[in-house]
């Protein structure tokens, strides 16, 4: 990352200066490549700690954290739900996907468009809105998981990752501000001069942080070296990386199911992780569980927020008779017997119970 922010201060400094087709296809791939960071920053952070499926299911359980900003007025952040894991992951990722589009559109509007300020407003609230999520959402998935993260001492690798990206960002829109005001020269490239000499220090930083000897063949037993051709092809291939974004775009396969562990696990308190795999579902006997068939149409039917403890869990509006018919367990430990009464007195019309609930 370093050497690609040299190269491209060199070429806006350089005298006498290059053309400006060739800045901006530098500029284009160092911004690109900035984003590319946060992915693999996000994929290291992953691998740490197993993989994704291990993130989930081991702090399945363990209390919900806060938001970093309001968090006493939004919704408790549970890790352990797959779903509210693939919103941090995407709001990760929506970055790695939009900088490349966004920066195609400010190269065309810098070479042919002679920076038209109304484009060049629409990509700086654009780019502005998808860096803030995206940096809130990294910060939010290190809060969530920074005890189990402690022990590889990752906080070094979150720094410099995070400073490089807010010095370049906030310098930029600082000096921006200042060409707007009229207080700095628009013609003169402060950004690129300053960037020459944070790079110094960066640099140093990033030595020591993201140390070759972690991955030395020498120092990690059981592994050997690929040959160079092999390894650098490995290196640069792309294809996990279009599975991975693929996967997360589309979101598929990130449901309860997939995610369930074979242990039982005891909710907390906090966390609506229950009762979500209840309505998309997961059902008790004795003490195991299990997962009801053609459930889709009640995983689709009223949110959570509008279930309550009168509520039957297997009406007939939102389950299919096979899916009623599927389930072996009765679930009267959810809630107590007053419950099933009133909805067997009240309900009879509109709800298809199980036999159970009739004795």
């Amino acid at each position: 990352m370093i050497p690609l922010y040299a190269i491209s201060c060199l070429c806006t400094i350089s005298s006498p200066p290059l053309p400006k087709v060739i800045a901006s296809f530098f500029n284009l791939i160092v911004e690109v490549y900035e984003a590319f960071v946060i992915y693999t920053f996000f994929s290291l952070l992953t691998v740490y700690l197993g993989d994704e499926r291990d993130i989930i299911i081991k702090n399945s359980g363990k209390e919900p954290v806060k938001h970093l900003i309001l968090g006493a007025y939004l919704p408790l952040v549970d890790i352990s739900d797959p779903f509210t894991f693939l919103a941090i992951k995407r709001g990760i990722l929506q970055y790695v996907w939009l900088k490349p589009m966004i920066c195609m559109v400010n190269s065309i509007n810098e070479l042919w468009l002679d920076n038209n300020p109304g484009v060049y407003s629409c990509i700086t609230v654009i780019y502005n809105l998808s860096v803030s999520v995206s940096l809130y959402d990294l910060a939010l998935f290190w809060s969530c998981l920074y005890s189990q993260l402690s022990p590889f001492k990752p906080w070094g690798k979150f720094l410099n990752v995070k400073l490089i990206i807010f010095a370049s960002y906030w310098q930029t829109l600082f000096i921006s501000l200042l060409n707007f005001f009229g207080i700095a020269d628009p013609d003169v490239d402060y950004q690129a001069y300053l960037m020459s000499w944070e790079l110094l220090g960066f640099a140093i930083s990033h030595l020591t942080s993201f140390s070759y000897r972690e991955y030395d063949s020498n120092s990690l037993q059981g592994c050997s070296r690929f040959p160079f051709l092999i390894a650098l092809k490995d290196a640069t291939g792309i294809q996990d990386l279009l599975f991975d974004f693929k996967k997360t775009f589309y979101g598929s396969s990130y449901d309860y199911r997939s995610f369930d562990s074979v242990e039982s696990v005891i909710a907390h308190p906090s966390s609506q992780s229950r009762l979500k795999r209840l309505n998309h579902g997961m059902r008790y006997s004795g003490d195991t569980k299990y997962w009801i068939k053609n459930n889709s149409a009640f995983a689709q039917g009223p949110p959570t927020s509008v279930l309550n403890m009168k509520t039957p869990l297997l009406a007939s509006d939102y389950l299919t008779p096979n899916a009623t018919d599927s389930s072996a367990a009765s679930i009267r430990g959810c809630y107590s017997p007053s419950v099933y009464s009133n909805n067997n007195n009240n309900n009879n019309n509109r709800t298809n119970m199980h036999p159970s609930f009739s004795s």
